[in-house]
Formats: C-alpha cells, structure tokens, sequence
C-alpha cells in the first residue's frame, strides 16, 4: 500500500487506505506493507520504485492524479507494466476521472502532452477505485435541487461528479438520525441518553437519496465501490468493469465488460525469482548489462596490469642506462 501522507493536513490517503490495510489480511492470507511518502519523496521515483519491486506484485497507491501519471511513468520506464504487476489506483471521488461527465469512457493518462502515449501503455496495468455514483431516481433528483439552490441562493455552479456524493450523504445522516429520534421518543426514551439514539441507528437499513444506506454494527456505514478498468486499449478509454455492494456484500460485474489484466494473466504472488533475486535456478543467469560489465572490467584489469610491466621494465632499463660502468 504506497500512499502520501504529509501529517499536516486531512490526511485523505491515510484514511483511504486505512481500511484496506486493516481489513486485507483478515479476508485472505496476505501479508501487507505499507509505503507512507512525502509530497517531497515524489523527486526520487527511483527509491519508490525499487521498494515496490522488493514488496509486492498487486499495488495500491493513494496520491493526487498528477503525481500518480508520474509514477506510472517512471514503472514503465523500469519495467513493471508488462504483467509481472498490477496497480489499483484509489481515487474514490473520481478526481482523475473528471474530464466531462463522470460515467462516459475516461482517459485519466491523457494530458495532451509528450508522454501520452507511453502513460497510455502504462495505465494498461492500472485499475481505479471509486465510489459507486447512486443510480437510484431519488439522487438524480436531489442534485437537480442542489444544483439549482446553489445557483439562486449562493450564484455558485455544482458540477457533475462523485464530489456531490458528499451533500447526498450529509442529508441522508440528517434524516436517519430524525428518524432514530422519533423512535427514541415512541419508546419512551429520551434524548439525553445519546446512547440509545446512536444505537437506533446501528446495524439497520435505510432507504435515502443515496440510495440503499446500511449501518454496521459498529455504527459504519457499508459503502458501495466501483473498480475501473482499460476496457478499450486502442483508445485507452476507462470503463466501470464491476461494483461492489456493501449492503449485500457481493462484487457485481457490469455485463459486456471484464478486467483486462496486464500480460493477460494477474500477477504471481512471488515472482518466479522470488522478491530479490533469491531463487538458486535465477542467480547463475547474468543479463546483458551485467555481462558487459564483466568483460569491460576484465578489460581494464587486463589493461591495468599491463600498464604496470611496461612500467616497470623502461623504470628498470632507465636504471640500468645510469649506472652501466664506462671502460676507456
């Protein structure tokens, strides 16, 4: 789990990747590494890249769209988008999917700049994880209100997007806690005693503008995801490929699409020479790189010792010129 985390603000990635590294391990057996950086790390791609070849195949990363293109291209530039790997990007708003309205195909890896195409081929090993956009009529509804208040009351314009899912849910915990009030009250409790309205609220469903809304038994709400995927290579165009339904627990695929995983394959758990190189069958192969720099080492040692008898010998035939005796 790669995430920036600079400590002084919200912390938005901290907490986004927080459930997963908590959760992962106890839904199945894997183990977990967590990889915190700083905004200022991003300088030295190199040292996050090599922490990711020495940990881990299946990557998530939590950073701001700009900075992550960065890092996918410098993966590409070493190899690591070829299928030995997969990156799950967690943007759950969608910020990398903004370009018009947020369900059409996405290209997150366009900027119209000198490295489109080689972000295009490097996102092929990408993924994205998002919230799920509500789909039910009552939210379709809700933003047209919202949109229009904004506008008349406060002359500011909403735009489209999971941004919005944010209102959505502050009006839907509002009404919920109305609710868990009023049957506080019809049962004779009172609202002094906090604890018996939160607990109207947990471990029940609801139905609000955001849809179907589940409270866990620790008072969690079961948020529903979307997993994004490179449906179309030639054009690069990113397309919801499954939802996830916390209410129901169950993982949705959306029909006509699937995951196009790099290399056509998902990654090995250990790659075939394990983590770092430590497979006896991978350590006696040397790649060209290495090769040549053996034989140029040899080289120069071979030109080195040279150097040293030719030295020595004129050193000696000079002394031997000085001190030669002369007869007359």
């Amino acid at each position: 789990v790669v995430y920036m985390d600079e400590l002084n603000d919200d912390r938005p990635c901290y907490f986004a990747v927080e459930g997963i590294y908590m959760m992962l391990p106890k839904l199945t057996n894997v183990t977990i590494v967590d990889m915190p950086f700083k905004k200022k790390d991003l300088s030295n791609h190199t040292s996050i890249i090599e922490d990711i070849k020495q940990k881990g195949r299946i990557v998530y990363i939590c950073c701001y769209p700009d900075q992550f293109r960065q890092l996918m291209l410098h993966t590409w530039h070493q190899g690591l988008n070829s299928g030995d790997y997969a990156f799950f990007y967690i943007d759950v708003f969608g910020a990398s999917l903004q370009e018009s309205h947020f369900l059409d195909p996405q290209r997150p890896w366009k900027r119209s700049d000198a490295d489109d195409a080689i972000a295009k081929e490097a996102f092929k090993a990408v993924m994205i994880i998002t919230y799920k956009e509500p789909e039910n009529p009552e939210y379709g509804d809700f933003l047209r209100d919202l949109k229009n208040y904004s506008a008349k009351h406060f002359n500011f314009t909403t735009e489209s997007g999971l941004m919005n899912f944010i209102p959505a849910g502050f009006y839907d915990g509002v009404m919920i806690y109305a609710q868990a009030v009023n049957q506080t009250l019809a049962k004779g409790g009172s609202l002094r005693n906090v604890t018996a309205v939160v607990m109207e609220m947990w471990n029940r469903t609801f139905y609000g503008v955001s849809g179907v809304i589940t409270i866990d038994e620790n008072g969690d709400r079961e948020n529903d995801y979307s997993l994004w995927d490179m449906a179309d290579s030639e054009e690069g165009n990113f397309q919801i490929v499954y939802n996830y339904s916390g209410s129901l627990k169950k993982i949705i695929p959306v029909p006509g699409l699937e995951i196009h995983w790099p290399g056509n394959a998902i990654p090995k758990d250990v790659p075939a020479c394990g983590f770092e190189n430590e497979n006896p069958a991978c350590q006696a192969n040397f790649t060209m790189l290495e090769i040549t720099s053996i034989v140029v080492s040899f080289i120069l040692l071979g030109v080195t010792i040279a150097s040293i008898f030719i030295y020595s010998a004129n050193t000696i035939h000079a002394g031997s010129s000085t001190h030669t005796p002369v007869i007359t």
